[in-house]
């Protein structure tokens, strides 16, 4: 979804006075020397793609387990080795 012109203005205009009024906060969050807010630095990123990709494993690993699991229950069906209840 992209901006219309109106609202790129807007929003730089929004980043100027914020740099105007507190030059340090525009610093922190842009992590550049006072420049216009930006995207957030490579260094901020790496957490979420570290988040990303253990949330991709963990899901690969219970997908594997289900999968594991509904095997071993066919291959126990065929082979008669289903213990009755007691």
């Amino acid at each position: 979804m992209t901006l219309s012109g109106g609202e790129r203005r807007a929003l730089e205009e929004i980043a100027r006075r914020t740099a105007a009024d507190d030059p340090d906060y525009v610093r922190r969050l842009s992590g550049r020397d006072g420049a216009a807010l930006g995207p957030p630095a490579h260094r901020a990123l790496l957490p979420v793609v570290l988040v990303f990709a253990l949330m991709v494993l963990g899901l690969l690993a219970v997908t594997l387990a289900v999968a594991w699991t509904a095997e071993n229950a066919r291959s126990d069906e065929r082979s008669g080795r289903i213990q009755s209840q007691r």
